[in-house]
């Protein structure tokens, strides 16, 4: 047999004596409150970075938004958010509706002083030959349009001098296939104002559409300037060596075409003279004519009715019916009559009328 079982008691826990902090040192507090200090300047800058992604597109402008030197984004005025750089970059460009201006450097040099510098290719950039041979100077300034943003990034810092180049190929071509009139008021008598002005707007519709044709193949080709030109202003003179020259070609013409005109007038005024005489001889010769032919009808109206009655009758008869016709007038005309040897083979002497 067992005894009872009695539980064991655990023994009484030791006691921990309790061990104090140590005091914390003025260099350990200054540690702590250099990086709070650092993490806060680090969310701040942080913050400052993630804000730098956020920024407004003002009016007329449009923003690019590159993505490690890729487009991915384009967008018009308005709040923008993007990534910050160096993750996304935002380029702006002008809107497709704001119309840029761009004075053509190649048309704004200075007046040259002589033939020489007229004659030097050099120098005389800025003039054009038309088509009869006209020597024009021109100043020329372009309004455009950007109408793809990228496009017009790559290309801005060329962009000035590609737009020279290429109005000037395009007014060349243009002024090459128009006159002088065509280009300027050469000669105001030749035509109205209103005139004029429909062919100045002609020559710079004509000029635009040619530098839009130049910017599309470079489109096609994919070195396009993602501009369209719309408007092309042009203020055109006379070279000031050839001024004097223009006007003695002028004045010499002028002067022809006066002498063209008045010998016209004069040839006009013979012509209609020299009509109207025409037609009175000719009234006057048809009246003559039918007067002689009436006359004559008259004469012989007699002699072609015994004509028409020739066959019917003896000749003898025919000459008796004549002499007894005439006789009686005869002898009226006569006034006396004097008769010799009476009888059938009587002869009369009749006095003749009077001179």
């Amino acid at each position: 047999m067992t005894g009872p079982v009695t539980e064991s008691q655990p023994p009484a826990p030791e006691m921990v004596p309790e061990i104090a902090p140590l005091p914390r040192g003025a260099w350990v507090q200054a540690i702590d409150l250099a990086f709070v200090a650092v993490f806060l300047v680090v969310a701040g800058l942080a913050l400052a970075w993630l804000a730098s992604g956020v920024r407004q597109v003002g009016p007329g402008m449009q923003a690019v938004v590159l993505r490690f030197g890729a487009v991915v984004a384009e967008q018009g005025p308005g709040l923008l958010v993007t990534w910050p750089a160096p993750i996304a970059q935002v380029e702006t460009a002008p809107g497709p509706d704001q119309l840029i201006e761009l004075p053509l450097t190649r048309f704004g040099v200075g007046e040259v002083s002589d033939m020489a510098a007229v004659l030097d290719p050099r120098r005389n950039s800025a003039f054009v030959l038309t088509g009869d041979a006209g020597l024009v100077r021109l100043a020329a300034t372009l309004f455009y349009t950007v109408t793809s943003a990228p496009d017009w990034l790559l290309a801005r810092d060329r962009l000035a001098p590609a737009l020279d180049r290429l109005a000037a190929a395009s007014i060349a071509a243009v002024a090459a296939g128009s006159d002088l009139d065509g280009v300027m008021v050469a000669r105001p008598e030749a035509t109205t104002s209103a005139t004029s002005a429909a062919r100045r707007e002609a020559l710079r519709g004509a000029i635009v559409a040619a530098i839009n044709r130049r910017l599309q193949a470079l489109d096609d080709v994919g070195t396009g300037l993602g501009v369209r030109v719309a408007r092309i202003d042009i203020a055109a003179a006379l070279p000031a060596v050839l001024a004097p020259v223009y006007q003695d070609v002028l004045s010499a013409a002028q002067r022809s075409e006066q002498a063209i005109a008045e010998a016209r007038t004069s040839a006009a005024t013979i012509g209609q003279a020299a009509d109207r005489l025409r037609i009175h001889l000719l009234r006057q010769a048809e009246g003559a004519a039918a007067e002689r032919v009436a006359v004559a009808r008259a004469r012989t109206a007699e002699l072609r009715t015994l004509a028409a009655h020739a066959d019917e009758l003896p000749r003898a008869s025919v000459l008796e019916r004549v002499f007894r016709d005439r006789i009686g007038g005869i002898l009226e005309q006569a006034g006396s009559v004097t008769t010799m040897e009476p009888g059938l083979s009587a002869k009369l002497i009749l006095p003749g009328a009077p001179p």
